[in-house]
C-alpha cells in the first residue's frame, strides 16, 4: 500500500471506535423506541463513551449471543446498560 493510499483510509483503531458508537447508537434507538430508556443519547445511557472501550464482545458463555463493551477501567457493560462480570473468561472477543 502507498503512502498516500495509508492516508486517505480511516485507520483501524478509527474504525473499531466507530463501530463502536454505531452499536451504541443502534440499541440505544432501539430501546429508546421501546420506551425503555428515558436517556437523551446513548452516552447518557451507557454512562461511557466510545473511546473509553477498549474490547468489544458478542458472545458470552452461560447467555449466549449479545453485546458487551469492556472499558478502560475494567468494568464491562452490557447493551443494555446494566454492569456485567468482569472476568475475561465469560466472553469470546469480537474479531
Amino acid at each position: 500500500m502507498t503512502a498516500s493510499a495509508k492516508k486517505s483510509s480511516p485507520s483501524t483503531a478509527k474504525r473499531s471506535r466507530q463501530m463502536i458508537g454505531n452499536t451504541m447508537h443502534a440499541h440505544y434507538v432501539v430501546l429508546r423506541t421501546k420506551r425503555k430508556t428515558r436517556a437523551r443519547t446513548a452516552e447518557e445511557l451507557y454512562g461511557f463513551r466510545d473511546v473509553d472501550v477498549v474490547e468489544m464482545f458478542f458472545y458470552k458463555h452461560g447467555f449466549g449471543r449479545g453485546v458487551w463493551y469492556r472499558l478502560k477501567d475494567g468494568r464491562v457493560i452490557d447493551a443494555f446498560g446494566k454492569t456485567s462480570r468482569r472476568n475475561r473468561a465469560w466472553y469470546i472477543p469480537a474479531h
